[in-house]
């Protein structure tokens, strides 16, 4: 059982030896990592019958909030949201992605087939 727990903020491969840092967004405590132009959020918190477009929003704010970049795309699921970012030096990427519980939890997505069953989707 306990290698089970300590697998729930395991990152990635490509974020491996990446400092966490920890924060709440809303209804969600997410450990976001950054390498490069790549950041991953891992939420931490159970949420029963959790919903992506709430969490997706969440994780993008919690994102741009410790990287200081953009979210260009987002990707991956109600427990790890990953992200390719827009880094531009001396430019305030908060911005955008302040929650907003009122918000609309609308999205419009589209996923691209990457072979073998797995795929992107991309949402805005």
């Amino acid at each position: 059982m306990i290698a089970v727990l300590a697998a729930c903020d395991t990152p990635s491969r490509a974020f491996w030896g990446a400092e966490p840092t920890r924060l709440t967004v809303g209804s969600s405590s997410f450990d976001v990592r950054q390498n490069g132009t790549q950041a991953e959020a891992i939420r931490l918190n159970p949420t029963l019958r959790p919903n992506y477009a709430v969490i997706s929003r969440e994780a993008e704010a919690a994102i741009e909030q410790v990287t200081g970049c953009a979210v260009d795309r987002l990707g991956g699921d109600v427990a790890v949201v990953r992200a390719t970012l827009i880094c531009t030096p001396g430019v305030d990427a908060s911005w955008p992605a302040q929650y907003d519980p009122g918000r609309s939890s609308a999205l419009s997505c589209v996923a691209d087939a990457l072979g073998g069953g797995t795929f992107s989707l991309y949402c805005d």
